[in-house]
């Protein structure tokens, strides 16, 4: 099996473990092959494709969540729509997913469009209707004088509200551990991240 196979199927069955996901759709059927040729049993790995004519899970009468794994941006998006309106009240989990979303249960979409809304297709609602629970992204921020600095956006609920959790920004240090600079109710952007890294700097200044 591919190298992506293996470490995708990996990260499913350790993030979705637990009995809280009954079935794993990818958007890659080579993945979902190979995440069902190992699976326990516990959890169902299907395809996109599977999924819709439900071929190897029933949406409607399985328990737990649905996860929607590696789904990308592209041309899948309908189709992962489609998947939640068949699965009923099940809830609906996206891990790894490629399409870009604010992370707050589609407040910043809404604000984004105002009069524009009428135009807003179902599909484009639905991928911005998630809250991120957990994400971790490695970054490499450019900053004074061009330098490049290691840090990383991480964003972990542990209780409460999804909203309620903020951003974090952080960068590494001259010992290699990550200290927060910022810290944001949004998804930072490359602004933001430009501006946290030069405000750290600037703090830690011997001139000031």
């Amino acid at each position: 099996a591919a190298d992506t196979s293996v470490a995708v199927a990996a990260m499913v069955n350790g993030a979705c473990s637990g009995g809280i996901v009954g079935t794993a759709v990818y958007g890659d059927a080579e993945v979902a092959a190979y995440a069902a040729s190992k699976s326990d049993g516990k959890v169902e790995h299907v395809s996109i494709d599977q999924a819709l004519i439900s071929d190897g899970c029933d949406l409607a009468r399985g328990d737990g969540a649905v996860a929607l794994v590696g789904v990308n941006a592209e041309d899948q998006i309908g189709s992962a729509r489609r998947i939640a309106e068949l699965s009923g009240a099940r809830p609906i989990v996206a891990v790894n997913v490629e399409w870009e979303h604010a992370g707050d249960g589609g407040v910043t979409f809404r604000n984004s469009r105002g009069d524009e809304w009428e135009t807003v297709t179902a599909d484009e609602v639905f991928a911005n209707s998630f809250s991120v629970v957990y994400s971790y992204l490695p970054l490499a921020i450019q900053g004074l004088m061009g330098a490049t600095q290691e840090g990383a956006v991480f964003k972990c609920v542990r209780g409460g509200a999804p909203e309620g959790s903020p951003w974090r920004i952080l960068v590494k240090d001259d010992k290699g551990a990550y200290q927060q600079v910022g810290a944001m109710q949004r998804r930072p952007e490359q602004e933001d991240l430009e501006s946290a890294l030069y405000n750290a700097a600037a703090a830690q200044s011997p001139v000031n």
